[in-house]
This record gives C-alpha cells, sequence and structure tokens, in this order.
C-alpha cells in the first residue's frame, strides 16, 4: 500500500481563502495582515457576497436616481409610488364625496356623476364599465357602477338618491376614459336628484377633500411599509431578478393586497 504524501507542511498555517474552499493551495506569506495582500484583494472584488452582486445588479425602479442601498431603496421606491398620488388635482367646479366620485351640476338641471383622479389612478388598467339602465331608481347607497379590472369587478355606490337620466355610451367602446380623463370625457351618468343637495359633511370642496385624500395616501404608505417589512423577498426578488421594474403599487404589493385596498377604498362609507 502506497503511503500518502502530505503536500502541506502540518502546523502551516494557512491563507483564508484556502479555509474556505476557494483555492486549492495557498500558505500566507504576508503574515495574516490581509488587508495589504494583493491576493487578498484580488479575491474579494471577484468573490463578493450576495448582497454586493445583488446591489450591482440592481436596476433603477419607478426612476433613475434610487439609491443602492437596503433600507434607503425601499424608501425611495416607496416615495417614488406615492408621489404621483399627491400631485392629483380635484377641480374645483364639483363636489366630492368620501367614495372618490364627484358630482357636478348641469345648465340642464341635471347632474352628472364621476370618479376622481385618485381613484382613476389606483384603477388603471380598466377593461370594462358597466353602468345601470336609463331610466333607473337608485337609491342612496346602492351600486351603479361595475367597474372591470383584470379578473376583478368593483362596484360603484351612490352618494344620493336620484333618477339617471344619461349614461355615458363612449365608456362601452372606450372604456379607458374613465382613468385617462375622469373629469371630463369619463364621466359615468347624469342624473336628477331626487331631492336638491343641501349643505352636508358628505358632500365636500375640493380643498376639503383634498383633506381626506391625503389620509388615504397615508393610509397606502403604510400598507407598502407593511409589505416592505412583512416579506422583503417579495420586493427583493422583483427588483434584483432578472432586473424587473417596478411600475407601480400593485407590482409593489401584490395583486392580493393591492384587490383588498381598492375594496377598501371603494366600500360605502
Amino acid at each position: 500500500m502506497k503511503q500518502s504524501h502530505q503536500i502541506i507542511p502540518e502546523y502551516e498555517q494557512q491563507c483564508v481563502w484556502m479555509e474556505a474552499g476557494l483555492v486549492n493551495y495557498k500558505l500566507c506569506d504576508k503574515n495574516f495582515d490581509c488587508e495589504t495582500c494583493p491576493f487578498d484583494c484580488t479575491m474579494r472584488s471577484q468573490n463578493k457576497t450576495f448582497a454586493e452582486r445583488a446591489s450591482e445588479q440592481y436596476h433603477p425602479v419607478v426612476g433613475s436616481d434610487v439609491p443602492h442601498n437596503g433600507n434607503d431603496a425601499y424608501e425611495e421606491i416607496i416615495n417614488q409610488l406615492v408621489t404621483p398620488l399627491k400631485n392629483i388635482a380635484f377641480p374645483s367646479d364639483r363636489l366630492y364625496c368620501s367614495s372618490h366620485t364627484w358630482i357636478q351640476n348641469r345648465s340642464d338641471g341635471t347632474m352628472r356623476i364621476g370618479i376622481d383622479g385618485f381613484l382613476a389612478k389606483m384603477l388603471q388598467p380598466i377593461v370594462g364599465v358597466a353602468l345601470v339602465q336609463s331610466p333607473s331608481r337608485i337609491e342612496s347607497g346602492q351600486p351603479y357602477a361595475w367597474l372591470i379590472r383584470d379578473a376583478e369587478t368593483f362596484a360603484l355606490y351612490n352618494p344620493i338618491f336620484t333618477i339617471t337620466a344619461t349614461l355615458n355610451a363612449s365608456l362601452t367602446a372606450k372604456p379607458s376614459l374613465l382613468t385617462n380623463d375622469s373629469y371630463d370625457s369619463g364621466w359615468l351618468l347624469s342624473m336628477i336628484p331626487s331631492k336638491p343637495l343641501r349643505n352636508s359633511s358628505q358632500y365636500l370642496t375640493s380643498e376639503e377633500y383634498q383633506n381626506v385624500v391625503n389620509i388615504e395616501i397615508e393610509k397606502i404608505s403604510q400598507t407598502l411599509n407593511s409589505a416592505k417589512q412583512k416579506n422583503h423577498s417579495l420586493v427583493g426578488s422583483t427588483m434584483y431578478d432578472g432586473g424587473k421594474r417596478i411600475e407601480n403599487i400593485e407590482q409593489f404589493i401584490g395583486e392580493k393586497r393591492y384587490t383588498k385596498l381598492l375594496l377598501r377604498l371603494l366600500s360605502p362609507h
């Protein structure tokens, strides 16, 4: 039987990269002063941690100025997702309801109803709109429109007791009008109110309504932060796996959470 020969002296200290199993044979000739060792410098540049490699492969998400480090990157992403909601305008020529709908008096004595820009932004993309028949009597708190988004359908609830007068037929052929031009050509229907609108906390001016929306935006920010804390892999894999861009809030928190968020926004208040 042949005896094996020990190549490395029994008491010889080995290079840390040999102990790590990344090189077969390397003895230290720098007295283990790794900071001055050119071999160590080269190996560290080629054998980076997962976090370092992921950071290098990270593609800008929702913009080109996202920082490339941990929590700062998450915070910047959340900020960029929420900022468009903060910049939405609410025209002052109509009243608003907490159900994210607006009501506008018309010169013919009717009132138009539609969704606000905030809800329009959140609902994109819409693939279909279904409206009640006209004429129809709709009690306050009853549904009058159904919005089809992917496989989900969301109902809109009437803020006042009314009779429908005219439906926006354009939405049948082009439902995207609802979200792309929600204050003008994307209106839903015109109606004849059973009673004149009275001053009530239910009907808000654009300035008052902005405060309501600000509260909703804060809740959405909390939802985004909660999703980040509960499931880092949800966002991490999206950012790092192939560099897929996060374009909207739904991609950040996932379809199920986003559907729940929309249902909360549309629930009768």
